[in-house]
């Protein structure tokens, strides 16, 4: 979607423009498909923790598609989310709460 829009000079509406989003959309639509279909075999608990790892996905895509830098601070935020999800999804002690 940032890369429909990041080329908007001519104008919102032409062709390309909504081929860019279109195909944008598309993808967005099929992810939506993969998280329910996943909800049917994965505990909610589990899986929702895991889409935080998109934030890994976007800081290395931002870096490759559209040269944002990456910064330490980036990096050590993104590797937390990262140990974070780890300690959610596999933890240490199976503690039981009801």
């Amino acid at each position: 979607m940032k890369n429909a829009m990041l080329y908007t000079n001519e104008g919102v509406f032409t062709w390309d423009f909504f081929q860019k989003l279109s195909l944008a959309i598309t993808v967005y639509c099929l992810g939506i498909v993969n998280w329910i279909l996943a909800l049917r075999s994965v505990k909610l608990s589990i899986a929702y923790p895991l889409t935080s790892l998109n934030y890994v996905g976007i800081l290395f895509g931002s870096y490759y598609f559209f040269n944002e830098v990456i910064t330490l601070t980036r990096i050590v935020g993104v590797i937390t989310i990262f140990l974070g999800v780890l300690l959610v999804v596999n933890p240490i002690k199976k503690l039981k709460f009801r």
